[in-house]
């Protein structure tokens, strides 16, 4: 179990620091943030859909390891 939790926990850094650089990047905490910028123009589409996606993708992969690591927590 405890392999599991130390995967899960490196896993969850390494998607954070890819969301930080994104965040960076566009001057933003979230993609709700970064579709505001989007919606105000204070950046264009082209300037962002990569950067949107893949941070769509990472907060979507956040989650799930944040319910797998509670499961973990749990069983521990």
């Amino acid at each position: 179990m405890e392999s599991l939790k130390t995967f899960l926990e490196k896993e969850l850094i390494g998607i954070d620091a890819k969301m930080y650089k994104i965040g960076a990047k566009h001057g933003i905490r979230s993609i709700f943030e970064l579709d505001e910028k989007l919606k105000s123009g204070a950046i264009t589409e082209e300037d962002m859909m990569d950067d949107f996606m893949e941070l769509d993708y990472l907060e979507s992969r956040r989650d799930d390891l944040l319910k797998a690591m509670g499961k973990v927590q749990w069983q521990i």
